[in-house]
């Protein structure tokens, strides 16, 4: 018997919705006939998903009376056989489109009622909705029986109501009156009605019954999601339009692929304000035909036509005697979308001296006149009330011309300022916010817009009065007190925006010096938000010292909203810091409290040696915003390892499994459990040692020692006893048994998920064929390289095999099966799909990072529906604080110190984020 030993060190480590009205019910046409129809459906949709034909006609009477569609006659019987009045068609007609006894409704001035009183607010709503009509003379004939024709002209004007189309379907051969013949034909065809020998009969109950249970799959169906439109909107980009609102589930789904034959083109999506529409951009698509697929629906083609220009627009209202005029000349394309590097060539002239302009190598011009010496006498180049004319033209042969009359911006004779608005996304404007629009628009006597001119101050390195008065164009504008505004700029566009870092009231006001003309408006910036009161969840598990404590928290703001916990600012330098949280503890801290990306808040104590109730406190300027009582116990030790986990220990000879501290369950003294890696520090301490008696299996290691895998070199059982070094009773014990590989008699295929069958499948999606051999019922690790040496695949021709690897080419089920000397060994069946590949799953490989100096590159993990890793995912990462680190081409690089959040967005809006302490 030989004994070896080896350690292991330490490696890197419904409810129905019901609507109600007040006591007066008023029946509106606008009203959502459409939703009231699909609500009342749907109160019936869990007894009756779907018009199956195996349910008996008695059966859909009874899911309709218990949805209050269809109730008993007077006995309360269903007298099936019983023919239906107009009456009793009236009522029905009047519920499923979402009538509600008391609803007010127009008299339709049926004189013949008498005696069907109980009908008439049905009768009227159905006439009055259009589904039901009188026979003239306002009589409407109540008792007399409902035709079968008449039954379809109801369920096609349902079919128009709710936008459903019916197919136009061929003449029935039964006897039908011609006022009917069109719409019987359409609900036949449509499978609602069956066909009739004869329509111009009375409908018996039972009829009604079958159409109301199957027109439930026509008015369900029209609530669904439908592509109503597919065109090229630009050179490179094409609009799809749907029927309705995409709801946020929908856009997770859906999908698109764009191919012109056999290429296949990357777009990205970009969804309207409104979610009708969805405009998919591409780097480059050249003119032809395009098939494009969108998840779910059948593949619809477009033609891309090649851009043309079709037209110049200069966008200027007005030109301004002042530097850096800009005429926004555009060259439009035939979508009337501006032509990218359009190379427009672009005149100036001055009518009214007889003078050019050159532009400067901004392309912008200074109207601003210096004096012209090739005149006698000297005059300046331009003056106000000049008449500029402005001509562009392109290589294309089109031209546009302007004339300008050359205003000041202190011709300004109408200043006026709209309401200043939050940010987007926010509620109320704060000290600390940045870019905050001040909409304020100038006119001249003519009526045309002066464009501010493009200009940036920055207050912090003014003094006295420029602090609070300034020029813009001419126009003197003024603050109401000085160290409110940091910074103001003026854009290409003429849009103001100022940065605030003081809460007050602050008045802007604006006045024309020389038209009299001001206008003014007033903000409340409030104070930047800060935690009023912090909730701490107690943990639900056991908590030691030194190590990290995560705590679920809910925080609610001094506006009384709620607030981020990546918002939450704490100070960890000991000394007061305004409007952050600094925390207290009774047990001294090991590490500065944090807040990691996934908002808990991160705790980790100094040792205690006896459990010790730590008292911790959160205070914001002085004042106790939050506090929890948790129990520490001393730190946890290492007792036992008490079982490995993913290691097969029947092997056949040759073959190696791998082994290594990930596959060692360790217990602590407090009875946790966790792999070896995880639960003990083996950088220094608690190493894990593996020793080996017997001669059939050896260890193997790494260049550094590390056990990396068991290895079987002869027939027999090798014992194995892991324990921690330096911990009396903490070893395990295990057997390994090492077979030869003819004893084993019989097999299975791991199982292999969902194929890809698309473009490309071969290179990107192969998946390998693993055999698992099997003794009884014990699993044995085999030579994959030996013990089969053949795979075929039956089925559809959805999947290729290549040295026993298996791709999807098609869609469908297929049977994958292995041999060895042309003897079956084992078959598996799997799924094909030719779904586009898309991302499903990301995260980063650390949910927290630390970093000192210089830069780092997170690595992100990210898979598509096949389980499979994308290796270049589309997406991009970004710091949540830019004053901490800063993020460039995926490299992360130190700015100051703090915490901040990674964050990692795919472009099918995947998200995944990671801490990042800069210390």
């Amino acid at each position: 018997m030989r004994e070896t030993s080896n350690s292991f060190f330490n490696q890197d480590s419904q409810q129905p919705k019901q609507f109600r009205g007040g006591e007066k019910k008023v029946m509106k046409k606008s009203l959502s006939l459409l939703v009231a129809i699909a609500m009342v459906f749907s109160m019936f949709a869990a007894v009756a998903s779907a018009a199956e034909t195996t349910k008996t006609t008695e059966q859909k009477y009874e899911e309709l009376v218990a949805a209050g569609i269809f109730s008993g006659m007077d006995d309360g019987e269903a007298h099936l056989d019983k023919n239906m009045t107009r009456a009793q068609a009236a009522r029905i007609i009047a519920v499923i489109t979402g009538f509600e006894k008391g609803t007010e409704v127009k008299d339709a001035g049926y004189t013949d009622l008498k005696g069907a009183g109980w009908a008439e607010e049905y009768i009227n709503y159905a006439t009055e909705i259009g589904v039901l009509k009188g026979k003239g003379n306002n009589k409407f004939d109540p008792s007399a029986e409902f035709k079968i024709e008449e039954l379809a002209v109801v369920v096609a004007k349902l079919a128009d109501f709710v936008k459903t189309e019916l197919p136009a379907g061929e003449a029935v051969e039964g006897k039908v009156d011609e006022w009917a013949a069109k719409q019987v034909a359409s609900v036949v065809a449509s499978g609602i009605l069956a066909e009739q020998d004869d329509y111009t009969v009375a409908a018996n109950r039972g009829l009604l019954v079958d159409v109301v249970y199957e027109a439930k799959q026509m008015i369900e169906s029209a609530g669904a999601l439908t592509i109503a439109k597919v065109e090229q909107t630009d050179a490179t980009e094409i609009t799809v339009s749907f029927n309705k609102e995409v709801t946020a589930e929908q856009k997770s789904d859906l999908t698109f692929a764009l191919k012109n034959g056999q290429v296949a083109y990357t777009v990205t999506s970009k969804y309207a304000a409104d979610n009708k529409s969805v405009v998919l951009s591409s780097t480059y698509l050249p003119a032809g035909e395009y098939e494009l697929t969108v998840k779910g629906f059948d593949a619809k083609k477009v033609t891309i036509e090649e851009e043309k220009a079709t037209k110049i627009e200069i966008g200027a209202s007005a030109l301004q005697r002042a530097e850096n005029q800009d005429i926004g000349a555009k060259l439009l394309n035939q979508f009337g979308k501006e032509v990218a590097n359009a190379n427009l060539n672009i005149s100036v002239y001055n009518a009214s001296k007889g003078t050019p302009v050159n532009a400067g190598s901004d392309g912008k011009f200074d109207l601003t006149g210096g004096v012209n010496t090739n005149v006698t006498p000297n005059r300046p180049n331009f003056d106000v009330d000049d008449s500029v004319v402005v001509t562009v033209t392109h290589v294309s042969g089109l031209s546009s011309t302007k004339t300008f009359k050359l205003v000041a911006g202190s011709a300004a004779t109408s200043i006026k300022f709209g309401t200043i608005q939050p940010l987007e996304g926010k509620s109320r404007i704060s000290a600390g916010d940045t870019g905050v629009v001040v909409p304020v628009e100038l006119f001249d006597q003519y009526g045309n817009k002066i464009k501010l001119v493009e200009k940036t101050i920055d207050f912090t390195q003014l003094s006295g009065n420029d602090k609070t008065i300034f020029d813009l164009s001419g126009v003197m504008f003024t603050l109401s007190q000085p160290d409110v505004v940091s910074k103001l700029v003026v854009d290409k566009d003429g849009i103001v925006t100022i940065d605030v870092d003081a809460a007050t009231t602050l008045v802007i006001h604006a006045i024309n010096p020389s038209t009299g003309a001001n206008g003014s408006t007033s903000v409340k910036i409030e104070g930047a938000p800060v935690v009023k009161t912090l909730t701490i969840n107690q943990a639900s598990k056991l908590l030691t010292a030194e190590e990290d404590i995560h705590l679920n928290i809910t925080a609610v703001d001094s506006f009384n909203d709620p607030m981020k916990a990546k918002d939450i600012v704490i100070n960890n330098t000991g000394n007061f810091q305004k409007d952050q949280v600094q925390f207290n503890s009774s047990v001294q801290f090991a590490n500065n409290p944090k807040i990691n990306a996934k908002g808990e808040l991160v705790l980790h104590f100094q040792p205690v040696t006896v459990k010790t109730n730590a008292i911790v406190s959160a205070f914001v300027n002085g004042q106790q915003v939050g506090q929890i009582i948790l129990v520490i116990n001393p730190v946890s030790t290492p007792k036992k390892v008490t079982g490995i986990k993913d290691v097969l220990t029947t092997i056949a000879n040759g073959v190696s499994v791998n082994f290594n501290k990930d596959k060692v369950v360790v217990a602590d003294n407090y009875g946790r459990t966790a792999a070896a890696s995880e639960l003990l520090d083996t950088t220094t301490t608690d190493k894990v040692f593996v020793t080996a008696t017997g001669t059939s299996a050896t260890l193997e290691t790494d260049g550094n020692g590390n056990v990396t895998q068991i290895k079987a070199v002869g027939v027999g059982v090798t014992k194995f006893k892991v324990e921690i070094e330096g911990v009396s009773g903490s070893s395990y014990e295990f057997s390994v048994n090492v077979v030869k590989p003819e004893d084993v008699k019989s097999y299975s295929i791991k199982a292999i998920d969902t194929l890809y069958g698309g473009d490309n499948a071969e290179a990107t999606h192969a998946k390998d064929v693993v055999l698992v051999g099997k003794i009884g019922s014990t699993e044995v690790a085999i030579d994959q390289a030996t013990a089969f040496d053949f795979v075929a695949a039956e089925g559809n021709a959805s999947v290729i095999v290549a040295n026993k690897k298996v791709y999807g080419v098609g869609e469908g089920d297929a049977k994958i099966i292995a041999f060895k000397d042309g003897q079956k060994l084992a078959e598996i069946t799997v799924k094909v799909s030719k779904a586009a590949p898309v991302i499903t799953k990301v995260e980063f490989e650390k949910s927290e990072y630390e970093m000192s100096s210089g830069t780092i590159t997170p690595v992100i993990k990210v898979t598509d529906q096949y389980g499979v890793a994308v290796a270049t995912p589309n997406g991009i990462l970004s710091s949540s604080d830019k004053d901490v680190a800063t993020v460039a081409s995926g490299i992360v690089t130190k700015v100051g110190t703090g915490q901040t959040t990674l964050t990692f967005v795919t472009t099918n809006n995947l998200t995944a984020t990671a801490t990042l302490t800069v210390n």
